[in-house]
């Protein structure tokens, strides 16, 4: 779901595998002059995969932030 061209991207899934869909924003939006660029893992049962799997794509494109919602990560 493409929100704002002009001043922001929000990419859902929507059901779709969350990889793919990452990979394919940065096929069709990588020439966007963003000023940041946050990767949040999915928060399921499969959280730590999840976050490894975020952290990883991170290190392999440094343009790429990871995000966490730390509000969750301290229990508040």
């Amino acid at each position: 779901m493409l929100v704002s061209k002009d001043d922001a991207l929000a990419l859902l899934s929507d059901g779709q595998d969350s990889t793919t869909c990452l990979y394919w924003a940065i096929d069709h939006f990588d020439d966007l002059d963003f000023d940041h660029f946050f990767l949040q893992p999915l928060d399921d049962a499969d959280l730590e995969a999840n976050t490894r799997a975020a952290v990883k794509f991170c290190l392999r494109h440094p343009q790429w932030q990871l995000s966490l919602q730390t509000h969750k990560i301290l229990g508040i």
